[in-house]
């Protein structure tokens, strides 16, 4: 109250002036809004005043601008799309000439698509980062755990002619979830985890008394997928350096490489559904991270459309003339 009496005040909060909402008042704002106008082709005009330091760093976000367009519109400037084979020195064009006759997971290759620097840092140069360590079961272990649960879960099933689980009375689908729940169970159990709150993630896998698990959800799931398409092979590999080789389904797993053009690719396929005339590929997703559909139309997430052609020639070789239906993420 005493400053009120010195000091004429006035609330600008629902009524600023224009010339707050104009007005540059630091060099972030500078930088900000001269980048903005730039990327939007604007004109700007500006006077001298300012230091060499600043003009430098202007000129650096205009160049900067240029590249990102070039990446995804103009091409004038090849160098910053990997386009480097003819500048570089013989030695060097020799070595990564012998780059076109290595075997690329599925995984590489979309990286290549969505960043080639990222590829060539972590794929070429080997470079890496320290993850942070989680706390309580990774994602990778809950991913690992999950796959190689559903692996043996679908196998045994095939194996004793059960009936698919969209087919399975009451009687039969309880057999199958508590099937299911010991093997996750025996699974989690050889985990080395310590963390005090690991249980939580084991309650989230298998359930409590009063809320499902996703195991349990997963197969009720799988009980109301009436399609044409019945669960049939699991765990599909190509190539010959795919790891693991125990947990790949025999029937239909390869050693050779598959050719895709000039591309040798390599791989390993969750599931496979089967029916009359059609199958679908199937991707177990555990993270939150699912492609898009545009993706996959712009070419940058592979994994699908690599899969269908897969499993298409997989299947000529085994005489099956089936033809793709469709290509699912399934996110558990």
């Amino acid at each position: 109250d005493s400053f009120l009496k010195i000091v004429k005040c006035k609330d600008w909060r629902n009524d600023i002036p224009s010339e707050f909402e104009t007005d540059i008042y630091s060099e972030d704002e500078l930088f900000e809004f001269l980048g903005y106008n730039m990327k939007n082709n604007q004109k700007i005009e500006f006077n001298n005043d300012f230091d060499e330091r600043i003009f430098k760093t202007i000129k650096h976000i205009y160049f900067t601008i240029q590249v990102e367009k070039n990446r995804t519109s103009t091409a004038l400037m090849p160098e910053y799309n990997g386009m480097i084979f003819n500048s570089i020195s013989n030695e060097s064009r020799e070595r990564i000439s012998k780059l076109k006759n290595k075997t690329y997971s599925v995984s590489q290759l979309e990286k290549y698509a969505q960043c080639p620097f990222k590829y060539f840092i972590e794929n070429i140069l080997y470079l890496s980062y320290v993850e942070e360590i989680d706390e309580g079961i990774t994602a990778v272990e809950k991913g690992s755990i999950l796959h190689e649960v559903l692996y043996e879960f679908y196998k045994e099933r095939r194996e004793q002619n059960l009936p698919p689980i969209s087919t399975c009375n009451d009687y039969e689908f309880n057999f199958a979830l508590n099937r299911l729940l010991e093997l996750t169970k025996q699974k989690l159990a050889q985990l080395s985890s310590t963390d005090v709150f690991s249980f939580l993630e084991v309650e989230l896998i298998l359930g409590t008394s009063d809320r499902l698990g996703i195991i349990q959800q997963f197969l009720n799931y799988e009980r109301n997928r009436k399609l044409e398409v019945l669960p049939s092979y699991f765990e599909v590999a190509f190539g010959s350096k795919v790891g693991n080789r125990q947990s790949c389904d025999s029937l239909l797993s390869t050693i050779n490489n598959i050719y895709i053009e000039a591309v040798n690719i390599q791989g390993k396929i969750d599931r496979i559904d089967i029916g009359e005339k059609y199958f679908t590929a199937i991707d177990y997703k555990t993270g939150k991270s699912v492609p898009s559909y545009s993706s996959i139309i712009n070419g940058l997430s592979l994994q699908l459309p690599i899969y269908l052609y897969v499993i298409e020639k997989l299947l000529a070789e085994k005489k099956l003339l089936l033809k793709p239906a469709a290509g699912i993420y399934y996110v558990i």
